[in-house]
């Protein structure tokens, strides 16, 4: 069924960029600095409401950084989810400005009918709220001054295909995506999680969302930590009226369940375009919440094979309340964008003085390139030293010439492609060393796979927590391992 709202590609030309306020006249936000709330006017180009002027509220830490004489690297776009607020991403807002020797402008939204931001009394759509976004950025002037390395998106929860269809608008501004508890895809024909259904259901949609508290309850209800009473007040200050709460209500109307939903072919195509433009990837994930499951969590690795993971053990749905989030953003835009040419220069450097000391290295080689180059000979490539013979001490060895071994990686890589495993695809190996895993390690090189090794050191639980956070496709193992794995439910 065709959306009922226009995408985001097709919305009417963007009005001028409006000047925002000096401050939102609100107050009693803790860890929230004055400085940091703003406001701004903004003409709307959502199908929902084309033309309309509307008030978002906003956290942005663009005067600080003025203030204190600091270009920013990049801007860090927050967006939120149901029935949270900007007040979410607070403590990231205060990192920003002292991340390192590169600093980043952060962005926290409210979106509209959330947080305090205006109510509008209308049904928003996922493109709504998408055409919304860009309608936002643009009139902070994001889109032509966001910093040298661009945009990177922070999501939670809904705000996570919100953010992701924003940047599949903006494909040119859009730098690399920081994703905590959230979902891109619904299966067809897969049910939702057991709170979101109940919120769905006639008879307690309006009633659980709107006409009390229930929702929001439910949601602060999550957090895993004792709350600040002020914190838990500042998060309940925005939806105190059942039309402040009209949102939430709203919010939830616009899961895409069910093919059937206006909203579920931006879905379709939001998260196809995460699948394909292979951009940087973090994902913050807490293991224990209701609502976004580790099968949500396994799409998102699967779209974004080359992100990197980070599991708060610990945490649940409110990572970013459960845990101090803000220092592995940091840490890794560092990393991955500001640090980047500093770590390729010293790599090159020291190779280069490496070669210099030792002129006959071979240099760099693919760990397939000599099994390549030898799979016709026929001489030892792998010898296992066995258990001890008959006379008890002289072990019994089992050996693979090269040619042998060739030929075993060869037909191991075919038996995994058709068993599903290709390009990308995470494998988890509990095999001892030897030659087995030695011809498995080859193979999965082979189809380019990426290798999950799970050090039994760790122990039972361990493992479990390891091979949860890796959320393997596939596991081979010995036998005890496969035991393990059925009892244990690893992924």
């Amino acid at each position: 069924m065709a959306s009922t709202h226009p995408s985001p590609e097709r919305s009417a030309e963007r009005p001028a960029p409006r000047s925002p306020s000096p401050a939102m006249p609100l107050r009693g936000w803790p860890g929230v600095s004055r400085e940091h709330s703003r406001s701004v006017r903004v003409v709307s180009t959502a199908g929902v409401d084309a033309g309309a002027e509307r008030t978002w509220n906003y956290l942005d830490n663009l005067g600080e950084l003025e203030r204190r004489g600091l270009t920013p690297a990049g801007t860090v776009l927050c967006v939120h989810g149901n029935p949270t607020w900007s007040y979410l991403w607070r403590r990231v807002v205060a990192a920003g400005a002292d991340a390192g020797d590169r600093p980043w402008r952060v962005v926290a939204v409210d979106q509209l009918e959330m947080g305090f931001s205006e109510r509008t009394g209308l049904q928003r759509g996922l493109a709504d709220r998408i055409a919304d976004l860009g309608d936002f950025t643009a009139a902070i002037g994001l889109d032509d001054a966001a910093g040298e390395h661009g945009v990177v998106t922070l999501a939670h929860d809904w705000g996570g295909l919100v953010s992701q269809g924003w940047g599949a608008a903006h494909p040119a501004l859009h730098a690399g995506r920081i994703l905590t508890n959230t979902a891109l895809f619904q299966p067809e024909g897969a049910e939702v999680p057991g709170a979101l259904k109940l919120a769905l259901a006639p008879a307690v949609h309006g009633p659980g969302t709107r006409g009390t508290t229930a929702f929001l309850d439910v949601t602060l209800g999550l957090h895993r930590r004792p709350w600040d009473p002020e914190v838990k007040a500042a998060y309940r200050s925005p939806y105190l009226t059942a039309e402040r709460r009209d949102g939430i209500r709203g919010f939830v109307a616009d899961i895409p369940a069910v093919a059937e939903h206006p909203s579920h072919p931006d879905m379709v195509r939001i998260a196809a375009a995460v699948a394909a433009d292979g951009l940087p990837g973090l994902v913050l994930w807490g293991p224990h919440d209701p609502v976004f499951q580790q099968r949500y969590f396994d799409d998102l690795l699967e779209r974004m094979p080359a992100a990197t993971v980070h599991r708060f053990e610990k945490a649940g749905h409110l990572v970013a309340e459960d845990e101090d989030i803000a220092a592995p953003i940091f840490a890794w835009l560092s990393e991955r964008f500001t640090g980047a040419r500093d770590v390729v220069a010293e790599h090159a450097a020291r190779r280069e003085a490496d070669e210099a000391e030792a002129p006959l290295s071979l240099g760099d080689r693919p760990m397939l390139a000599e099994l390549e180059e030898r799979a016709e000979e026929d001489v030892p490539a792998v010898v296992d030293m066995g258990r001890p013979g008959r006379d008890g001490v002289s072990p019994v060895a089992r050996s693979l010439t090269w040619r042998e071994l060739a030929a075993e990686v060869e037909r191991t890589a075919a038996v995994l492609h058709e068993t599903g495993v290709e390009r990308g695809t995470r494998v988890a190996l509990m095999v001892p060393p030897g030659s087995r895993l030695t011809t498995l390690i080859y193979a999965c090189l082979k189809l380019g796979a990426v290798i999950v090794v799970a050090d039994t050191g760790l122990g039972l639980k361990g493992l479990t927590r390891a091979l949860r956070g890796a959320s393997p496709a596939f596991l081979i193992g010995v036998p005890r391992a496969l035991l393990a794995a059925r009892a244990l439910r690893w992924p």
